[in-house]
């Protein structure tokens, strides 16, 4: 085995992958040599091992680096490990490390609140109680000023526009009705979904910047990629696919630390945890409005307003 890392094909990286595995139940996502992007470059950056769990609108990211070096860890990789956790937006770090580690970066890991582990330990311990003694989580909530949603064709981004109807719901508020169908035109989603999907897309989130002072102005073009298909009734009364949106506005990001409580439940007959939740004490921070108006130069098309604002 390479004296660098341990690679994802080393019996020990598998080893100790299959043990986090059954630690943590089956809705926990955990991904080898996965690649986080970089909150502040933009960048890919490379991970031995995340984690994410998730419960509802909450969504907890672990990273875990594994280092097969011929000498302990020092204090300098402590510290790349803090900046790596801060740029990729991770909630929790680990380090598992087969030399174990000097004394000052024990130090400064306590500190820091990163986990370290011999590999022994890590094939050892239950890592689900890693995560139910986290207390508090950061959430990143994305906010906007005078942002407008437009639903386009997919070639021609042409405005398609929605049936008066639509536009009527929207006027009273109702962001969360069902005016988005399936293919058997049953309802599927709503206006606040579309803003959601537009809003979280990478080419956005990855270039964003705390506060409002830092606010940019952006306009995205969000290709849906859903494996299911969804459709707007349209001024003519035509069902239209929902391929493309358009989103202009201005954007910035808040960072807020979060207390959370993690409920676990456990088989009654050999006491295994079969599931694993994470879910914010105060979750609902934020109120989206979304607003239909009709611009005066009718070819235009109709145009979806959308306002976030504190609660």
């Amino acid at each position: 085995m390479p004296k660098s890392r341990i690679k994802n094909t080393g019996k020990e990286f598998e080893s100790l992958l299959t043990w986090i595995n059954q630690c943590l139940h089956q809705s926990a996502v955990i991904i080898p040599n996965d690649k986080l992007r970089d909150r502040h470059s933009g960048k890919l950056r490379q991970i031995d091992i995340s984690i994410r769990l998730t419960d509802g609108p909450t969504e907890f990211l672990g990273i875990i680096e594994v280092r097969n070096r011929s000498r302990p860890v020092g204090v300098d990789y402590i510290e790349q490990m803090q900046t790596k956790k801060q740029a990729v937006g991770a909630d929790a770090a680990f380090i598992v490390s087969n030399k174990g580690f000097y004394k000052s970066a024990i130090k400064k890991a306590d500190a820091l609140g990163i986990r370290l582990f011999s590999f022994n330990e890590a094939l050892r311990e239950n890592w689900s109680l890693f995560f139910k003694k986290i207390q508090f989580i950061t959430r990143r909530i994305t906010h906007s000023r005078n942002p407008v949603l437009t639903i386009l064709e997919q070639d021609t981004h042409k405005i398609i526009d929605p049936h008066d109807d639509i536009l009527k719901t929207i006027k009273k508020g109702n962001i969360d009705e069902l005016v988005i169908v399936d293919e058997h035109h049953k309802p599927a989603k709503s206006f606040n979904d579309l803003y959601t999907t537009a809003v979280n897309v990478n080419a956005l989130q990855t270039q964003l910047k705390v506060g409002e002072e830092n606010a940019q102005k952006f306009h995205v073009i969000v290709y849906i990629k859903d494996n299911k298909k969804y459709f707007i009734r349209d001024r003519e009364n035509n069902y239209r696919e929902i391929k493309c949106l358009s989103l202009l506005g201005e954007f910035w990001i808040e960072e807020q630390k979060q207390k959370v409580k993690v409920s676990q439940y456990t088989d009654p007959l050999n006491e295994n945890i079969r599931a694993e939740l994470l879910s914010l004490q105060n979750p609902k921070d934020l109120d989206i409005e979304l607003l239909a108006k009709n611009p005066t130069d009718t070819t235009q098309g109709h145009q979806i307003f959308v306002r976030t604002k504190k609660l």
